[in-house]
């Protein structure tokens, strides 16, 4: 951020606010949305910027958006199920198709990329936790403010699963 803040003052909240967040729920895969769970928390979390009082709105935003990929409502599960469609549409009258065989014994088993984090939600709801403990009062406004209700209830269970309150 602060090398985003040395090019233009206020281009890095600018960045989270109209491209980053809208476009988390496009996020795809295991590990990436893992680490992108953990990295957008950082952020909201530890980053100075989304800390003050007049960016709280990008922080709110960024949560929200986080909340909404680890809830799986995201606009890319319904494009991940149209794929399989296709796929079963290209299978010929033999009910084989070279073009859509799949060597699912070939493919190379990739490592997790933060092993130290089971669970990218309980990460959030723990890390949030944390921060409501330095500056009490923080994340229950945060939320109220700037997460949908449903969303809402997602932390709730985050924070329950973790085993913290968010205060």
């Amino acid at each position: 951020m602060q090398a985003l803040e040395a090019v233009q003052a206020g281009i890095g909240l600018m960045i989270l606010d109209t491209v980053i967040a809208p476009n988390l729920a496009n996020v795809s895969g295991q590990w990436e949305e893992k680490l992108v769970v953990v990295g957008i928390t950082k952020l909201i979390v530890e980053a100075p910027q989304l800390q003050a009082q007049e960016n709280q709105g990008v922080a709110g935003k960024l949560l929200d958006a986080l909340l909404r990929l680890l809830d799986g409502t995201s606009s890319s599960a319904g494009a991940s199920g149209d794929e399989a469609g296709d796929e079963e549409a290209g299978v010929g009258a033999g009910g084989y198709s070279a073009a859509f065989a799949k060597l699912h014994n070939a493919q190379r088993v990739e490592p997790d990329p933060l092993p130290g984090i089971k669970d990218a939600g309980v990460f959030l709801a723990a890390s949030l936790a944390k921060r409501g403990a330095a500056a009490p009062g923080t994340v229950p406004a945060l939320v109220a403010a700037h997460v949908s209700a449903d969303h809402q209830a997602k932390l709730a269970s985050l924070a329950s699963r973790a085993g913290v309150q968010l205060t």
